[in-house]
């Protein structure tokens, strides 16, 4: 039996239809990960081999100096040799088979120290400090070069640059007007991209998107993000960059928003499953871990940190 339709189907939008079922978000999703030991927010995290590194952070009673590593292969997480300083919003960058640790907040001041953790001795050792103190700046590392800009701490109009051969410091002026600080940010094509933040006149989020060429000390204006936010995960998935989750500041908000940007355009993803801020994050094997964070916007966020993670995975 055969029923007659009414109306013809346009069979343009049966091709928009078709695409969207066969796009990217059918085929991708997020999945529960095995919690932290600790519920935590304001952690960092890198890998080293198929171990995600995750270090410090602020539980409910205080900083945290105890860090973790969760083993991919076995599922589990376990302690690594305790850091010796108790700082929070510093960062981080692998090398080899070790962990280059820079900045942050000490209690009393921002620091401009630098440590080593050497996977192989399971041991921190001082290196030497950065030109300029700085916390919640943006760290990234590309070939053998580890750039820091941005955050606050000193000399903010200045860019630092970390040569991982000769272990040498350098810095020039950053040609830029005041980068926020508290921004999501990472590699993206051998160039820093920097998503959000908070804007250090205003004290109020934004949605820049911005990126930086290290070779040819070039900087570019993107597509804005969708969302004013700060404290998100950002993370290069093939050829696309994601950004997750993240805050707000005047209304205090959290959220669970997931973007992406290819060839200029930011295109909606699965959202965050927890919405949260002030995760960490890493990628093992096209697997994105989502780490930790704080549930609660504003002041309530001392009070929400989480030990949820959440993985990514696009098929």
């Amino acid at each position: 039996m055969f029923v007659k339709l009414k109306y013809k189907i346009n069979p343009l939008w049966l091709i928009l239809v078709l695409q969207i079922f066969s796009s990217d978000i059918l085929y991708s999703k997020w999945e529960e990960g095995i919690p932290l030991p600790k519920a935590k927010s304001g952690t960092v995290a890198t890998t080293i081999d198929d171990n995600i590194y995750v270090l410090g952070g602020k539980g409910i009673i205080g900083t945290s100096p105890l860090s973790e590593i969760y083993d991919f292969k076995g599922k589990i997480w376990r302690p690594i040799s305790i850091f010796p300083k108790e700082i929070q919003g510093f960062r981080v960058i692998k090398f080899a088979n070790q962990i280059f640790l820079c900045g942050g907040f000490d209690g009393e001041n921002i620091t401009n120290s630098c440590w080593i953790y050497d996977d192989t001795l399971s041991n921190w050792s001082e290196a030497e400090p950065m030109p300029f103190a700085r916390s919640e700046h943006v760290m990234v590392k590309i070939d053998n070069e580890v750039f820091i800009l941005g955050g606050v701490g000193e000399n903010l109009n200045m860019m630092m640059s970390y040569n991982l051969l000769s272990r040498k410091w350098s810095h020039n002026s950053l040609n830029f007007n005041k980068l926020p600080y508290s921004s999501g940010f990472n590699s993206f094509n051998k160039k820093i991209a920097i998503v959000g933040g908070i804007d250090i006149s205003s004290n109020m989020t934004t949605n820049t998107f911005l990126t930086y060429n290290p070779k040819l000390n070039e900087w570019k204006k993107h597509k804005e993000y969708p969302l004013n936010i700060s404290s998100s995960s950002v993370q290069q998935i093939g050829k696309k960059l994601h950004v997750v989750g993240g805050k707000s500041l005047n209304p205090n908000k959290t959220f669970d928003s997931h973007f992406s940007f290819f060839e200029g355009v930011w295109e909606p993803r699965n959202p965050l499953p927890t919405p949260r801020h002030d995760m960490s994050s890493a990628l093992v094997k096209g697997n994105w871990f989502v780490i930790g964070g704080a549930i609660s916007p504003g002041v309530f966020s001392l009070f929400s940190p989480t030990d949820v993670v959440e993985i990514y995975r696009e098929k």
